[in-house]
């Protein structure tokens, strides 16, 4: 970005050179923050104005990496008003390189609430407003002075009425009668003369008379799998009559084959390749078909239970279906990537949402005129952050006609979803205002912040405003299903987005989920749901949903991620930060902060049931979270031996340290890798506590089978794992409700407490890898009766199933006794 861009982007400009002066003394003098976006870590770049000479700014800055920016751009505020910047460097200081010296910026510029970048007009055009509710016979006379799809500016004559947040009615030429746009006065600045005002209004589409139904919902699917209280071991049962479909294998033998996977290629608008995966009910063209776009930071191979969900309740009903799953161009998976981000990880710096959205309308179109397919009518159903190159797609006026969009755990606008994600960071504001932000970390998936924004604001999605206008022109029906305890989405800002007058019929279900839905009863149950929902649309009647069988379902699963699957990382790195915290900051330790996360480790401390004298393994004990909890009860049992083992020798030396205080325990360190046998002799200790391990393990039966063998007869194991689609949104959103900066500077020190907003999100995208491990079949999460399946085949009675961790919970926890025989 050019210093001069700025002014494209803010009609209100101090170019005064005595009052710019003015202003940047003010900032040296109250010691301003000046913010210059975030590095590619989540961290500041940030500087403080540290004096003014005649002809440059001396700024004194943090992480600013001045080769990477011809023109710095900083943001700051004062007298709760926004300002931006800019000027080009001209050199640091030799022996200070925190100063860095810049061109004096020509302009400070006025940040304003306004909507999008407009576009002067040639030919200026009368318009005719008045407030809402008013008669016609008030309307004030005026003209376009400017214009955007998603906003105007007007030319008018001075009055009080027009203040900023008034709605107001538009109506264009002057034999028009009826009133056309419908809009919102952002901001306004009155002409020097005095006579006449400049306004600007984001035009949105009129509001319908009452707000949308909620058909809000205590099971997902009346009669379904949640309400039958099937779990996924049941459902095996019932199909092959043993405990789960691994198990079976292993006991019956059953064969080893490969499923049938129809991989398809086919190119975009750009002629970039686009890979997918085709379910069908036969090999047979013609019929509907169903588009699946990627949910963010996933790959077309997570939503295979749905796919064959809707594929088998088609062909129960003897009815043809195509289902396309793929993954978009510039993001993780087996499509077109730049060649400049092809490392693990930069896969999606290049992401933007009008080229995810040319990726739907292209498999659209692929379904529709390959000769293999030849599909009479499209659906779309999309997954989270996809519900925006949905919108995006469906409302694109030379795209191809849907019959059916379905929406699930969606979220409305990318300012929204973004600041959700990031911890509150507006990205959208900041850069109308000019701000560099560069690569950042979003939900584990790291992207070109700049490079992205760009295209949102030019894409008309950055706001709910303009989502509403999308959806006033969507003529298919749509149904949005929303979980209740999803912490990324508002249902209220759904309920707005879909109460406009305009497009096509529109249902609004709130359903007891949350935002993960793969693999749990609730995601099938989902699964179902959307096959019903889509079933009338595409096929002219609603279709009895169908489960599909677990073990080909699995086999499925298990063929699919080999294709693309490579060898499984190595994880010390990321335990390490995980555990710790990036260069060794706070990691599990803001987890373990909440009252819920204590309320879980007292359950399993309970479940032990400890006695004086005896022995403790604690496996995978990471800081010493058991051990702090412990020690923090009253009445801790005497002399207890703990024997804290874990992967990173780093962590147990913080848990050292954490319980070093106490003499209630004696504590013994040891550094395990629990993928290999114990170090540890036959029946050696008491109690075994696995707390949120086993999950992370390629081998839980050997794992079993090594605790059975070093437990004493008569001797009790914890065991817990994150339940299926274990929500990240929830516990997230729960940790920050309960953890702030001064639980931050108790537990890591004073100089932490300005860090809390990089420590929040850094715990956020650490914690999402372990969704992507496990969704790449790298961990495997378990509901309580895969748990106890699991404790019964190595040999223990497994007792007291149950969930734990958070409202709803989000861990599944099973007791396990060794007999005395």
């Amino acid at each position: 970005m050019q210093a001069d861009d700025l002014q494209a982007w803010h009609r209100v400009s101090i170019d005064n050179p005595l009052r710019v002066a003015q202003l940047l003394r003010r900032l040296a003098d109250e010691g301003t923050i000046l913010l210059n976006g975030m590095d590619h870590r989540n961290l500041p770049r940030t500087a403080v104005v540290a004096r003014v000479e005649d002809r440059a700014l001396v700024v004194k800055h943090t992480r600013i990496a001045v080769e990477r920016q011809p023109t710095l751009v900083f943001s700051f505020e004062l007298d709760g008003t926004s300002y931006s910047m800019a000027g080009t460097p001209i050199g640091e200081d030799h022996n200070d390189p925190s100063l860095l010296r810049m061109t004096i910026p020509k302009s400070i510029h006025v940040a304003e609430r306004r909507g999008r970048l407009r576009q002067d007009v040639e030919i200026r055009e009368s318009v005719w407003m008045r407030l809402q509710g008013q008669e016609p016979s008030a309307e004030i006379a005026g003209e376009v002075v400017d214009r955007s799809r998603a906003g105007l500016g007007l030319r008018v004559p001075n009055t009080n009425d027009l203040r900023e947040g008034t709605e107001v009615l538009v109506r264009f030429g002057a034999d028009a009668r009826d009133i056309s746009e419908a809009a919102v006065v952002r901001h306004r600045k009155t002409e020097e003369s005095g006579g006449w005002l400049r306004l600007g209004l984001a035009v949105q589409p009129p509001k319908a008379s009452r707000l949308l139904p909620v058909d809000s919902r205590e099971q997902v699917l009346p009669g379904g799998i949640a309400a039958k209280r099937w779990s996924r071991v049941a459902l095996a049962r019932r199909t092959i009559g043993l405990t789960s479909s691994r198990i079976a294998r292993r006991i019956s033998g059953v064969r080893e084959v490969s499923a049938n996977i129809e991989v398809v290629e086919f190119p975009n608008g750009k002629g970039q390749r686009v890979r997918g995966i085709v379910d069908r009910t036969a090999q047979m063209p013609g019929g509907p078909a169903i588009v699946v776009p990627p949910a963010w930071g996933r790959t077309k191979e997570t939503l295979l239970p749905l796919a064959r969900t809707l594929v088998e309740t088609f062909a129960a009903a003897g009815k043809p279906l195509t289902v396309l799953r793929f993954d978009g161009t510039q993001r993780r998976g087996e499509s077109y990537v730049d060649p400049t981000c092809r490392a693990a990880g930069d896969e999606n710096l290049r992401f933007t949402f009008s080229q995810a959205a040319d990726d739907v309308n292209s498999a659209a179109r692929f379904l529709q005129t390959d000769e293999r397919f030849q599909a009479d009518r499209l659906g779309l159903v999309t997954f989270s952050l996809a519900a925006l190159e949905g919108r995006l797609a469906i409302a694109d006026p030379g795209g191809p006609e849907y019959s059916a969009w379905i929406a699930v755990v969606g979220m409305t606008d990318v300012q929204s979803a973004l600041k959700s994600v990031s911890g509150g960071i507006d990205y959208v504001v900041g850069k109308e205002a000019g701000v560099e932000f560069g690569i950042h970390e979003l939900g584990g998936v790291r992207i070109d912040i700049d490079h992205a924004a760009l295209d949102v604001l030019k894409s008309d999605v950055a706001t709910l405003e303009e989502a509403k206008r999308d959806i006033a022109r969507i003529s298919c029906p749509l149904t949005w299903i929303h979980g209740r305890d999803d912490g990324w989405t508002d249902i209220e800002r759904v309920r707005e987005m879909l109460s406009v007058r305009g497009g096509g019929p529109k249902k609004l279900l709130e359903v007891p989920t949350g935002h993960q839905l793969r693999t749990s009863t609730e995601a099938l149950d989902t699964f179902q749901l959307i096959a019903n929902e889509v079933s009338t649309p595409l096929c002219g009647e609603q279709l009895k949903p169908v489960v599909p069988r677990l073990v080909d379902l699995d086999l499925r699963n298990r063929n699919e991620r080999a294709r693309v699957r490579g060898s499984r990382p190595k994880m010390r790195k990321f335990w390490q930060d995980y555990l710790l915290g990036q260069n060794a900051g706070i990691g599990m330790q803001l987890l373990g902060a909440t009252e819920f996360f204590r309320e879980f480790m007292n359950d399993q401390i309970d479940r032990l049931n400890l006695e004086p004298g005896m022995r403790v393994l604690d496996l995978g004990a990471g800081t010493g979270e058991f051990c702090e909890k412990l020690l923090e009860r009253p009445g801790v049992p005497n002399e207890l031996d703990v024997v804290a083992a874990d992967f990173v020798p780093e962590a147990l030396s913080r848990a050292r340290l954490r319980c070093a205080s106490s003499d209630a325990i004696r504590l013994k360190l040891c550094a395990v890798n629990a993928e290999d046998s114990l170090p540890f002799a036959d029946h050696s200790f008491d109690r075994v506590v696995a707390s949120l391990l086993i999950a992370y393990l390629e081998d839980g039966p050997r794992l079993m089978a090594e605790i059975f063998r070093v437990l004493k007869p008569g001797g009790i194991v914890v065991v817990s794992s994150p339940k299926r689609d274990a929500d990240l949104s929830s516990l997230y959103r729960e940790t920050l409700s309960e953890v702030g900066p001064q639980d931050l500077m108790r537990l890591v020190g004073a100089e932490s407490a300005g860090e809390f907003d990089e420590v929040q999100r850094a715990y956020l995208n650490e914690a999402a890898r372990l969704l992507d491990y496990e969704e790449h079949g790298h961990f495997e999460f378990r509901d309580p009766p895969e748990l106890v399946a699991l404790l019964s085949e190595a040999g223990f009675t497994a007792v007291d199933p149950a969930l734990g961790l958070g409202n709803p919970p989000q861990t599944s926890v099973v007791t396990g006794l060794r007999s005395e025989a």
